[in-house]
């Protein structure tokens, strides 16, 4: 009946327990030792042990879950770790990117600076030479009052002027000393030239007196005779004067007329009429200069530009489509001084 009862219920996993009692029959007809008697456990006796098992089994999980938190808590460590460790280095890439975005950036500073200096240096060079040459000249105040720089006497064609002054700008404070120096010296070289010859104008006064009367020449006044005598001008000794000589080119004249602005031809005007003025005492290239003076005189009166006030009127020109060649005008006030029939045109 056991049997059957353990076959059917073996089907949801039951199964017989020991078959103690067949054992002991078998055992007192093989005449063999008993086996031991088959201790029950009581209820509460199996339900403390169960307990027992139950605790530690609840204590190892504990454990392995201490054990899983601990090693969370040490990846966690470990991640943040890491994540320090690639913060740090991308500040240490942000950083060296900022340096080497600083360095390109001073390096193009230092580029840009060179090429100012380039500049300058450049500029200054051939502007310089420009106002030695008188291509470049300097112009007092105007009605603005401010002092600049103008195309000089010897201003070339209007294309080529122009890319001389895109050339000189970044030294252009520095010019406009240095042309205001030139000018100012240039003004002591026309002085020295009138002192010299109205020196040797009055020694030979003295020196024509002394020997129509019978009486020897003072040594000093010879000296300043023989040094008259000897002084032989050029076109060099007056800077912005023009000097043309007899047989000069008719179209490398008009070129250059063509080329000089108003106030230009106003310039080499009066540095031309002063220079025929202190050569006029036997002086070689006096005829240069005063064929010079006579050019810009007509070439002035065919603007209508008035060499004395340095103001153009178009209506006074004796060529009106000549009077449209260049408009510019002085502002500058002027006093006509008469001296000798002359006139001296100062500035104020």
């Amino acid at each position: 009946m056991q049997n059957v009862a353990g076959a059917h219920f073996s089907a949801i996993g039951l199964v017989r327990g020991q078959k103690h009692a067949q054992g002991v029959r078998e055992a007192k007809e093989s005449e063999l030792p008993l086996p031991d008697a088959v201790r029950h456990i009581p209820p509460r006796e199996y339900r403390n042990a169960r307990a027992h098992a139950i605790r530690a089994t609840e204590l190892r999980l504990k454990a392995q879950e201490a054990n899983l938190d601990n090693r969370e808590a040490h990846l966690f460590l470990d991640e943040v770790a890491v994540d320090l460790k690639m913060a740090n280095a991308e500040r240490v890439e942000r950083e060296a990117s900022k340096k080497e975005h600083a360095a390109q950036e001073e390096l193009a500073r230092a580029g840009q600076v060179r090429s100012e200096a380039d500049a300058y240096a450049e500029g200054l060079t051939e502007g310089l030479e420009a106002i030695i040459a008188h291509q470049i000249d300097y112009q007092p105040e105007d009605e603005s009052h401010q002092i600049r720089l103008c195309d000089g006497p010897a201003a070339m064609t209007p294309e080529k002027q122009s890319g001389l002054w895109d050339r000189v700008r970044p030294a252009y404070d520095r010019l406009l000393k240095f042309a205001k120096k030139a000018a100012l010296f240039r003004e002591r070289i026309y002085g020295l030239r009138r002192s010299e010859e109205e020196v040797a104008r009055r020694a030979k006064i003295v020196v024509d007196a002394e020997q129509r009367a019978g009486r020897p020449v003072d040594e000093v006044l010879a000296q300043v005779m023989a040094d008259a005598e000897g002084r032989e001008y050029n076109e060099d000794d007056f800077p912005g004067a023009w000097a043309i000589q007899k047989r000069a080119d008719p179209q490398v004249i008009e070129k250059r007329l063509v080329g000089m602005t108003n106030q230009i031809i106003r310039g080499c005007y009066l540095a031309t009429r002063d220079a025929a003025e202190i050569t006029a005492e036997g002086q070689a290239i006096h005829s240069d200069f005063v064929r010079g003076q006579t050019v810009l005189e007509y070439e002035a009166g065919r603007r209508g530009f008035d060499l004395d006030t340095g103001r153009h009127d178009p209506k006074a020109a004796a060529d009106p489509e000549r009077a449209k060649l260049h408009t510019d005008q002085d502002f500058q006030s002027i006093t006509v001084i008469r001296r000798d029939n002359q006139s001296q045109l100062v500035g104020h």
